[in-house]
């Protein structure tokens, strides 16, 4: 895992409790005077020597952790991925005129009245384009108690 720091290229361990990052600096210049290189090239180059540089100072350090760290950490992401997996939702909507989307009220006595396959199939028929999404959902609904804007 990479995240970009100002001029520096920061190199973070995967591991689990893990401290482990590799800070590179991003060379600022452009290609030495006289070089015939264009500056797409000498930056091609540049990087292709950073990412071998990078890589072996990583696989020294990845070597040293045991393959029980790394499936502690497989396990932890596999949880986290089933928990934000179980918290998508599907919802469909309709395109309106305005360019708003109205969606459709997702509620268990709305789909035995009317079920979603029905609904689909007379909005398609009534020339309605109807839209899907997966939405992850972090917290459920909440009261606001106060204006907060």
């Amino acid at each position: 895992m990479a995240a970009v720091m100002g001029p520096t290229l920061r190199h973070l361990c995967p591991v689990d409790e893990c401290d482990f990052y590799l800070d590179r600096p991003s060379p600022l210049g452009g290609p030495p005077q006289g070089s015939f290189l264009t500056l797409d090239e000498f930056v091609a180059a540049v990087a292709i020597q950073e990412a071998q540089d990078a890589e072996a100072v990583l696989q020294a350090h990845v070597d040293t952790h045991t393959p029980l760290e790394y499936l502690r950490t497989i396990q932890r992401l596999n949880a986290e991925l089933t928990k934000v997996t179980e918290a998508t939702l599907t919802e469909h909507a309709l395109r309106l005129a305005s360019g708003g989307m109205q969606v459709r009220n997702p509620h268990p006595d709305i789909e035995r009245v009317y079920p979603l396959a029905e609904w689909i199939r007379d909005e398609l028929q009534n020339g309605s384009k109807v839209y899907r999404r997966r939405v992850v959902v972090l917290e459920n609904w909440t009261a606001v108690e106060e204006d907060t804007t």
